[in-house]
């Protein structure tokens, strides 16, 4: 918001686009955003059927944008934003990128490292280095963030594995009225959710995590 209210004051953009990939990140924009720290100026949310060109702030959903983007003149915006930048830019969505004539800028909070680097070219940044890094270290240190403490837990299944040699008798029977030898099995705990799944192991994760996750008054988990 900053950052485009220093577009506006300067002169240097007229009308403004915000773009992101879920209604619920485009809402945010438009209240928390501009509503919040722009209130003088006028915006909308750009609808498929309903396009108000008389505003000056902007914000549309990816998918929309897609469907209507020609319904806008090449020079119509002069700064455009886009949120999650690394998931918006492929595909057919390109095309609506090439099509105005605007500055554009990119937003990600993915570390540089995973990037695409397309994402990088459209952007003009060059050595695959973003034009501007707020690491999360340097976050944490400025305490704009709180650190993370990783809690870890694993089952029996996660630390041995699954091997037939281990099945019930039970469990051997069953394989074998489904035509499956029971000593052809033999999973180590890294294949749980990759090669094989197991309903009681993720039964036992998901009660461990309510058990020591952060929760509010009423008992419901909270993220932290």
């Amino acid at each position: 918001m900053a950052l485009i209210e220093l577009f506006l004051q300067t002169g240097q953009a007229l009308k403004v686009l915000f773009v992101a990939d879920r209604d619920a990140l485009v809402t945010q924009a438009l209240e928390k955003g501009f509503k919040q720290h722009l209130p003088e100026e006028p915006r909308d949310l750009i609808f498929t059927k309903h396009i108000d060109k008389t505003k000056r702030l902007y914000v549309s959903t990816q998918q929309t944008l897609e469907r209507c983007y020609q319904d806008f003149s090449p020079g119509f915006f002069d700064l455009v934003i886009f949120d999650e930048a690394h998931r918006s830019l492929f595909n057919k969505f390109a095309e609506v990128v090439d099509y105005f004539d605007a500055r554009m800028i990119g937003l990600t909070a993915t570390p540089a490292s995973f990037i695409n680097q397309n994402t990088f070219q459209l952007f003009h940044c060059e050595g695959v280095t973003p034009t501007f890094l707020y690491p999360y270290r340097q976050a944490v240190e400025e305490k704009y963030l709180v650190n993370f403490s990783l809690y870890r837990a694993q089952t029996r299944f996660q630390r041995q594995g699954i091997s037939g040699v281990d099945l019930s008798e039970y469990e051997r029977n069953a394989l074998i009225e489904q035509g499956k030898d029971p000593d052809d099995i033999d999973f180590s705990g890294s294949d749980l959710e990759k090669k094989v799944t197991n309903k009681d192991t993720l039964r036992k994760q998901w009660e461990e995590i309510i058990e020591v996750c952060f929760k509010d008054e009423s008992g419901s988990c909270q993220q932290k």
